[in-house]
């Protein structure tokens, strides 16, 4: 099984939105729908696995593995793909992806267990123009196979225990690197 590439995707539903994105293992591309961001109709995916089957180049001998991030608690998804035995997804690129999320306060719920996250944003205007509210906004984790992303935590400390996030634009990385310079000086 080693020799086989194993193809991975992450797709966020933002209520009735869905943006699908590959990941190679570095970075997500997001794959647009017919030219759109986001496929609007999150309870009618018949249309969207037909496009994506085509733009993907499906063949019934690739082998996958899923991660789907949803606002929405219930996510009903029937899937007869080829998923490689071992889930390629761990925390930390789960933890790159939410850096894209426009949330600033995300709790991360993955079979029973949670995390949760504050997001620094680069620009300023994003957090503003994005968030109009500060509310905790709950991500549900479901990922294909089927594996524990999150480590059981106790409770009583789960409140406590909020992982910060930067997100990681153009301009993030450019002032990371200008600090990195000053500092070694």
């Amino acid at each position: 099984m080693s020799d086989v590439l194993v193809k991975q995707f992450i797709f966020f539903i933002d209520g009735d939105k869905l943006k699908s994105f590959r990941y190679n293992g570095k970075e997500f591309e997001l794959m647009k729908y017919k030219g759109d961001d986001y496929y609007s109709s999150a309870d009618n995916l018949e249309p969207f696995w037909r496009w994506w089957k085509e733009v993907v180049g499906f063949t019934k001998e690739d082998c996958y593995n899923f991660c789907f991030l949803s606002t929405n608690e219930k996510l009903n998804i029937n899937l007869d793909y080829y998923f490689s035995n071992e889930n390629q997804f761990n925390i930390e690129s789960i933890k790159r992806f939410l850096g894209f999320i426009k949330y600033p306060k995300i709790q991360l719920i993955n079979k029973g267990n949670k995390q949760n996250f504050n997001i620094s944003f680069e620009n300023i205007s994003d957090f503003y123009t994005e968030n109009k509210n500060l509310e905790v906004k709950k991500i549900y984790l479901t990922t294909f196979p089927d594996d524990s992303i999150l480590e059981k935590k106790d409770t009583a400390l789960e409140n406590e225990e909020i992982e910060e996030i930067s997100s990681e634009g153009v301009l993030f990385r450019y002032y990371n690197k200008v600090t990195e310079g000053i500092n070694k000086n």
